[in-house]
């Protein structure tokens, strides 16, 4: 029995299925290829076809890196060292991908909406290895706001780390939210493992500049980590990993005059702002009075 390229046996041990099951089934599996196992003693009758199937069962057995589609598996049946039977075929399974852990995203160490020009950290841990010249992508809410997108790629940087090339100078490329069908931005980040392979269970964090925190103080949509061999097929993914705003950003200049200041007299206030972000139409704005100034018992006497 032959595997497909991708698919490697790191040992081997069988498990005879059909009824009535041998006594002392063998399997030898070639280490110089990984991929060919030879099994012997598997039946304690002749088979006559048309008959029950033979079932067994092998490992340990990896899957492939990637999910790039398996080849096609070869089977032989032997007597003696003549083929008497085989078979040749794809399995056209689902590969799916691996996930992360220890997933975050730092804002620069600020929590203040709408804060601009910060270095926005993020930190993930594959499960899996990311092969020689593999690449990830950070797909980023469009909460959060890249004013120049030149900058902060040519200034995206991988501190000093294991399992990143040391000789590298990684490359990003950002996508836009606008062009993209989830609405987020995309990072491309190229060359990290441009001379060895990042392994698997290892912290790697990236560092973005320029970035400009969301102006709400409620969490973002999620982030989308992922890895990718070099011909572009899914490693590990996860999802999640939303920030929140803790304060709000701050009205840059604000005036408060009165029409006069008499005590106890009805007047009239005059509210001057120079706000710090977009306000939109359809927008709200909540004056809330100190306890010593006293608003008309009726809001139809209230006029803005």
């Amino acid at each position: 029995m032959r595997y497909p390229d991708g698919v490697i046996v790191s040992f081997c041990s069988i498990d005879i299925l059909s009824e009535p099951k041998p006594e002392n089934p063998t399997c030898k599996w070639d280490s110089q290829s990984r991929q060919l196992i030879t099994i012997k003693d598997f039946m304690t009758f002749d088979y006559v076809p048309g008959g029950d199937p033979i079932v067994l069962t092998v490992g340990e057995i990896i899957n492939p890196k990637t999910t790039k589609p398996v080849d096609s598996f070869s089977i032989i049946i032997l007597a003696g060292d003549s083929p008497i039977d085989e078979y040749y075929g794809i399995t056209n399974w689902p590969l799916t991908v691996g996930t992360m852990v220890d997933v975050f995203v730092n804002p620069g160490g600020s929590y203040v909406a709408y804060t601009l020009n910060l270095d926005y950290e993020f930190v993930f841990t594959p499960k899996h290895d990311i092969p020689v010249d593999g690449y990830i992508d950070i797909s980023i809410p469009n909460e959060i706001q890249v004013p120049d997108t030149s900058y902060t790629t040519s200034s995206c940087n991988a501190p000093k780390q294991d399992g990143i090339s040391s000789e590298a100078v990684i490359i990003c490329q950002l996508e836009n939210y606008s062009d993209n069908v989830d609405g987020r931005y995309k990072l491309r980040i190229f060359h990290a493992f441009r001379r060895q392979e990042g392994k698997k269970n290892r912290q790697y964090k990236i560092t973005l500049p320029g970035v400009q925190n969301p102006i709400m103080t409620k969490p973002t949509k999620s982030f989308l980590f992922e890895t990718f061999s070099s011909d572009d097929y899914g490693i590990d993914a996860f999802e999640g990993a939303n920030i929140e705003m803790l304060v709000s950003a701050e009205i840059s200049s604000i005036e408060l005059s009165a029409s006069n200041y008499v005590n106890s007299k009805k007047v009239t206030y005059e509210f001057t702002m120079m706000p710090s972000v977009p306000v939109n139409r359809g927008n709200e704005i909540l004056v809330t009075f100190p306890p010593q100034i006293r608003l008309p018992d009726s809001s139809n006497d209230v006029q803005c």
